[in-house]
């Protein structure tokens, strides 16, 4: 009986189909694997990572604290010429800071992709010093 059940299991598991898979649906995901530090009390757009030639620039996120007495914030911008002077579009929204305090939004993957030989910059205001650790990955076609 048992010798019957066992080869009706094994004719079975024969006839079966391998296990499809999901499809993966849209781009692959892009790793940052380089970052870049600044550190700057108030100070008009200056850039801090500049464009590689044939690649496009992506962000994963930042670090931001204030180390200084009084209150500050910052905003990243990007564009083209002396200090994203051409084309500045502002990224994301500006970010306070309270005196000695902390921001981070940093995630594994990419969240934006710069337009090629666009420069990263930003803009600290405020009393405070801003310290900025900035994620990123440049990239060709």
């Amino acid at each position: 009986m048992w010798k019957a059940l066992t080869l009706a299991f094994l004719l079975a598991l024969l006839s079966c189909e391998p296990v499809k898979t999901q499809p993966f649906i849209g781009p692959s995901p892009v790793i940052c694997q380089s970052f870049i530090a600044a550190t700057a009390a108030t100070t008009a757009m200056v850039r801090i990572l500049q464009a590689v030639a044939g690649k496009v620039t992506y962000l994963c996120g930042w670090n931001a604290s204030d180390s200084g007495a009084g209150a500050g914030a910052f905003t990243l911008s990007y564009g083209t010429g002396t200090n994203c002077a051409t084309g500045t579009v502002q990224i994301g929204s500006t970010i306070a800071l309270a005196a000695n305090g902390f921001a981070a939004d940093h995630r594994t993957y990419a969240w934006a992709a710069l337009p090629p030989g666009a420069d990263v910059c930003w803009t600290v205001t405020g009393t405070g010093q801003i310290g900025l650790t900035l994620y990123y990955g440049q990239y060709g076609p």
